[in-house]
């Protein structure tokens, strides 16, 4: 058995490099795609890209996709939250986040992504994201090889029903929400093809296993109860290109699947920071003025590092309705104000041009002050349409400081020193006596003199304390012989009085 998995591994080994090292410029067939293989360690599923003629293929670095006005890399965080505390209504709320390079670039005109699509060397491009789902166990994904071909069979015809996320149009803001889950429908009404599916294309009745699923008596609808079932999804984008050439070439793209969110049963629903204690502190470091050249203004750079923890939680607030922030403090004097500025959260490298924060009318000059600190922000709401929960800001960093000299230290006299004089030959040994031969010496102790002290003549104890020179057994003795006689006297006063009361009521 060893030797099969070695070998197994072995021959692993070889394929992956073997086509890892296939070049992909100018071998592209028309309609060609690629995926992009992302290995970030996170859960994703074992699908692999395939299409029907096996033209598929991993592009898997930058230089491959070089004509590209943006990085293309998976979602790094993906989110479910409930839209209706009521189990009937069993809509969800599926977001997904997208690095600066492609929000960025969809959020310019449609005039300005054209130019740098042309610049590239491109005609056209769409950029659209797939969610993938699966109910109770994370690994029944729905996804076939029809998501990779826009849904359609080898005969062009399409598959995929409404139950299958594809082609979702994007937007340019950090953080985007679908709704997934909407309401079937009316089973029984023919026309419903979101039910029942249409030509080609399967229906939700087709995809959803009966004992997922519960009905409503009085409205006739059915229902999954995310009480009792548990719903997770994954993301992945998908851009489709064209060439500005003659052949314009298509070119098909596809990304790794996001981490797995995953919402219902068993599943702790995020809940707001309550305490500003709780947000965690931002970390500055290499910290560097840059003075500016060819006309372009001076920047200010530095790294920072915040907890990865916050930064999904500050897109989770988002899809909220809330806002989180990075806040930046520069200052140019020791005793100046500060100036803040906003940033997203996230652990990277900042820029800040000198002109954000410079007193009006003043530039940069090489080794002038400059101290920078930050701290967290987050402005909350209690779920989707939820309650506002207040905002909070965190603790400030560590300053960092530019342009401060350290102080010069003055030394202070000591006064005279006496040197000490060079010895003039070599110095004597001085003889050590050897231990060994010294005769030994028994320590002799002497005894304490002991202390005279008082002592009774009578009973010869040192403690007796004597009264008037008679020892205190004398004088017990005496108290306990008057008490004794005292004692007696009394009886007999007693005896005689009975006796009197007896003779009077005789």
């Amino acid at each position: 058995m060893k030797k099969f998995i070695g070998i197994f591994c072995i021959l692993t080994i070889l394929m992956t490099g073997f086509y890892g090292l296939r070049p992909v410029r100018g071998e592209e067939e028309p309609g060609e795609m690629h995926t992009m293989d992302v290995d970030d360690g996170t859960e994703t599923g074992e699908d692999d890209t395939q299409v029907a003629d096996g033209s598929a293929r991993d592009v898997s670095s930058k230089e491959e996709i070089a004509d590209f006005p943006f990085i293309l890399e998976a979602p790094k965080y993906a989110f479910l939250d409930r839209l209706s505390n009521d189990p009937k209504q069993q809509a969800v709320n599926a977001a997904f986040s997208k690095n600066d390079s492609m929000a960025g670039f969809l959020s310019l005109s449609a005039d300005n992504r054209q130019m740098l699509l042309n610049a590239e060397g491109l005609a056209e491009m769409t950029v659209t994201a797939q969610i993938d789902w699966a109910i109770d166990n994370k690994n029944d994904w729905h996804y076939n090889q029809f998501w990779s071909t826009e849904g359609k069979d080898d005969d062009g015809k399409d598959t995929l029903g409404e139950w299958a996320y594809i082609g979702i149009e994007l937007t340019g803001d950090k953080v985007q929400s679908f709704k997934v889950f909407e309401d079937f429908g009316d089973p029984e009404d023919k026309e419903n093809t979101a039910w029942n599916g249409e030509g080609h294309k399967t229906g939700w009745k087709d995809v959803v296993p009966e004992e997922f699923l519960k009905k409503d008596e009085e409205g006739g609808f059915y229902y999954v109860d995310w009480t009792e079932h548990t719903l997770y999804i994954r993301v992945r984008y998908e851009v489709i290109t064209f060439d500005n050439d003659e052949e314009h070439l298509k070119k098909t793209y596809f990304t790794d699947w996001s981490p797995v969110a995953a919402f219902g049963k068993d599943i702790e629903e995020y809940y707001p920071y309550q305490m500003a204690t709780n947000l965690p502190i931002p970390e500055i470091s290499d910290l560097e003025a840059h003075p500016g050249v060819d006309g372009n203004d001076a920047q200010l750079s530095f790294r920072v590092t915040i907890d990865e923890q916050f930064e999904e939680d500050a897109l989770r607030t988002e899809v909220y309705g809330g806002i989180a922030h990075l806040v930046y403090n520069v200052r140019t004097d020791k005793e100046g104000e500060w100036k803040m500025i906003y940033g997203d959260v996230a652990s990277k490298m900042i820029t800040i041009p000198f002109s954000e924060f410079m007193p009006e009318g003043e530039t940069y000059q090489e080794g002038m002050y400059l101290e920078v600190r930050a701290f967290s922000y987050i402005d909350q709401y209690l779920g989707i349409g939820g309650v506002w929960c207040g905002s909070l800001s965190g603790e400030f960093s560590d300053s960092h400081i530019l342009g401060e000299k350290d102080p010069e230290i003055t030394p202070e006299p000591t006064g005279e020193v006496t040197p000490t004089p060079e010895p003039t030959g070599e110095a004597t040994p001085t003889p050590t006596k050897d231990a060994a031969k010294q005769p030994t010496i028994e320590a002799v102790h002497e005894p304490e003199a002991k202390q005279e002290k008082d002592v009774c003549p009578l009973c010869h104890l040192e403690f007796d304390p004597c009264f008037f020179g008679i020892c205190i057994f004398i004088w017990l003795a005496i108290v306990i012989g008057v008490f004794i006689i005292i004692t007696i006297i009394v009886k007999i006063i007693q005896k005689k009085q009975d006796e009197k009361t007896d003779i009077l009521f005789r």
